[in-house]
């Protein structure tokens, strides 16, 4: 998701929203194939988003726990986790852990009274290195840097 900009009216813009970076889980239905129609999502700023790739890159695990409904009567409803660690054989490859869990009044996936999804998969060293390429290359222009140094008034 691109970051959002609003026109001043001396001619300038200020950003009213980082962007971010989705990253959508699926559920396994046989080797290399998934059930999209089940898929989950989660958001990460582009300060989570390198601090993913970054801790990963040095050893260390790292967690991000969001609450879509945050600051509506919806929070608390659903809270979703992803955990990233490095695989314990040294190969440089990383774990990805979503986490969702939703309680009460049609929260959980599906409209049900509770529910929680855990879906686990396992990224190689190559995968991982073009996550970490691709951070370094999404994150300033996710945060505006791009749009700012580029941009002259009247654009």
């Amino acid at each position: 998701e691109n970051p959002a900009w609003e026109p001043l009216s001396n001619g300038s813009r200020q950003k009213t929203k980082n962007g971010g970076v989705v990253f959508e889980f699926a559920p396994s239905v046989g080797p290399r194939s998934y059930d999209w129609g089940q898929k989950q999502a989660i958001m990460l700023s582009p300060l989570e988003f390198i601090d993913l790739t970054e801790s990963l890159h040095v050893g260390r695990g790292v967690a991000f726990f969001h609450d879509p409904g945050m600051g509506t009567s919806r929070q608390g409803v659903t809270n979703k986790t992803l955990k990233a660690e490095p695989m314990p054989d040294g190969s440089g490859g990383i774990f990805l852990n979503f986490f969702l869990v939703s309680a009460g009044a049609g929260g959980a996936p599906g409209g049900g009274s509770n529910g929680k999804i855990s879906m686990n998969i396992a990224v190689s060293f190559a995968e991982f290195a073009m996550l970490r390429a691709l951070a370094q290359y999404l994150s300033p222009r996710l945060m505006g840097f791009a749009e700012v140094f580029e941009w002259s008034p009247g654009d």
